[in-house]
């Protein structure tokens, strides 16, 4: 079964830093932790994790903007 689900936890956040390591192999674990609770927390960034048969196999983030030309947009 697939889902996909916003990821809104420390626990599920260290779920999805396997995957995440895959495309930023530069950033450890606790850097990751650190630097997406300062992105959620700041920036209303979310991150979304699509799970096939219980298990992430995709991330995706976004993050929400306003800029005065174009209004809000994600």
């Amino acid at each position: 079964m697939i889902e996909i689900k916003r990821l809104t936890k420390k626990e599920e956040w260290k779920e999805a830093f396997p995957v995440m390591h895959e495309l930023r192999t530069h950033i450890d674990e606790p850097t990751f932790l650190e630097r997406i609770e300062r992105c959620i927390k700041q920036e209303s960034y979310t991150l979304f994790a699509l799970y096939d048969h219980g298990a992430i196999t995709a991330l995706c983030g976004a993050l929400p903007r306003v800029p005065l030309h174009q209004g809000e947009y994600v």
